[in-house]
């Protein structure tokens, strides 16, 4: 999925491309990791924004990408998740990267970088483009939990979504012309 999204976006035009990535890790690992991070917050709450005290108690993996100064400064120090992986998802995450290097594709890992919903499992990326790196233009990863959010099992499954006026209005800015 992070291939065939890298090479749309070129085949638009748009080049300097940077792959963001980490990992949400799996329901072995995940609740240790959410477990020290809800630790780690609760001694810091009196300094996080009105949302994150919300997300403290409802998802608190999205602590991590709060975009409030003050709550960033926090999350320097927050745990990481690549500390508390399990041995199988240690080794996709490795896999994975391995996939990233071997096609000479650019990327920062991102121990912050976490997806919102609850269906996310192992990895998640962005794509943005050195010309605004703060706007991604695709987000995705795996999806592994979503059929049984949707009444059916688990399913191994990708995606990607792509914000189409995102894209559109980074290529007027940077006058590329469409192909």
């Amino acid at each position: 999925m992070i291939l065939v999204t890298f090479n749309f976006l070129t085949a638009l035009g748009i080049k300097n491309l940077k792959l963001k990535i980490n990992t949400v890790g799996c329901r072995v690992c995940r609740p240790t990791y959410r477990k020290r991070l809800i630790q780690y917050y609760k001694t810091q709450k009196r300094g996080i924004c009105k949302d994150c005290l919300r997300r403290y108690d409802k998802n608190p993996l999205r602590l991590l990408d709060c975009v409030v100064k003050e709550c960033g400064e926090i999350r320097k120090e927050a745990p990481i998740i690549l500390d508390h992986l399990c041995q199988n998802c240690n080794t996709h995450f490795k896999e994975v990267l391995e996939l990233v290097e071997n096609n000479n594709i650019d990327y920062e890992p991102n121990p912050h970088l976490v997806r919102g919903l609850d269906y996310y499992s192992r990895t998640v990326f962005e794509i943005s483009s050195e010309g605004n790196p703060n706007l991604a233009l695709a987000g995705g990863g795996r999806y592994d939990y979503l059929g049984e959010i949707l009444g059916g099992r688990m399913i191994p499954a990708v995606g990607v979504s792509m914000g189409l006026e995102r894209i559109i209005e980074y290529m007027k800015g940077e006058n590329i012309a469409p192909r």
